[in-house]
């Protein structure tokens, strides 16, 4: 039995489009997912009027209400242990400080 050129490209683009619908459903799955899971807060973005100096500015949190209430604190101390702990394995480590700057 032999196939045709004609054959073998219909059947190439129809997997191809199978293909990419799947893919596309399962994107579009992973995005409604992450939306109803997720607990985004709205973004405020503020004008260059209202923003404070450094001097003026409320008083920043540290240590462990620091990496609470911030989560880019939390990830960046999670990546200095996971750093640290690389090199010498075995060992355990302790934040003590946390201080954003």
């Amino acid at each position: 039995m032999t196939y045709s050129l004609i054959d073998i490209l219909q059947v190439t683009v129809v997997s191809m489009g199978l293909v990419f619908v799947c893919l596309t459903g399962i994107m579009w799955m992973m995005q409604l997912t992450g939306k109803i899971l997720s607990k985004d807060k709205p973004v405020v973005k503020e004008s260059p009027s209202q923003t404070q100096t450094p001097e003026v500015a409320a008083p920043s949190l540290k240590g462990l209400a620091l990496v609470e209430k911030d989560e880019f604190a939390k990830v960046a101390v999670l990546t200095a242990l996971a750093f640290a702990s690389k090199k010498e394995s075995g060992k355990r480590f302790e934040v003590a400080d946390v201080v954003k700057r």
